[in-house]
């Protein structure tokens, strides 16, 4: 299952679908930070009447979960491709 592209080197296929799953994983920011916030990893005060987060560490959490997920998503693609040369 070889993936096809024209976007370079390796590293600069890794960089191209990083920032474009980062643009996939921000459309949930708002759900990620709620979720934060609930169990606690994120607090939020309240400047003006409105709630506001620490932006630095919010971007830290969806920073990592998105990498994660990539990680885990490349990692089951290379799971499929080995299942398919032994006939799994």
């Amino acid at each position: 299952m070889p993936v096809s592209h024209d976007l370079g080197s390796n590293e600069e296929v890794l960089i191209g679908m990083y920032n474009s799953w980062r643009e996939v994983f921000g459309k949930f920011t708002v759900d990620i930070a709620r979720f934060l916030l609930s169990w606690g990893f994120l607090t939020a005060t309240v400047e003006d009447g409105k709630h506001v987060l620490d932006k630095r560490k919010m971007a830290r959490y969806v920073s990592a979960a998105a990498s994660t997920a990539l990680a885990s998503i490349i990692e089951e693609r290379q799971k499929l491709e080995k299942e398919k040369r032994s006939g799994s």
